[in-house]
């Protein structure tokens, strides 16, 4: 099942926006499974093992206008 990538950008903003980088909620998780995929926490099934990404900003851009 392919991840919705529309979906993964709103739920990291959305976290980003209320300082929620490791949200407990499944919905707005972000997870990796062993085999490298990225998808939603609400994807995961019941025994898979899976990590959570943290969603904080790690990087920026430093430039003048």
């Amino acid at each position: 099942m392919a991840v919705d990538l529309n979906a993964l950008r709103q739920a990291v903003l959305n976290n980003q926006n209320n300082d929620d980088v490791l949200p407990n909620s499944p919905s707005k998780q972000v997870v990796v499974d062993r085999e490298g995929n990225v998808k939603m926490g609400s994807d995961v099934k019941p025994g898979e093992v899976t990590t959570q990404v943290p969603q904080e900003t790690f990087a920026t851009l430093d430039y003048e206008l």
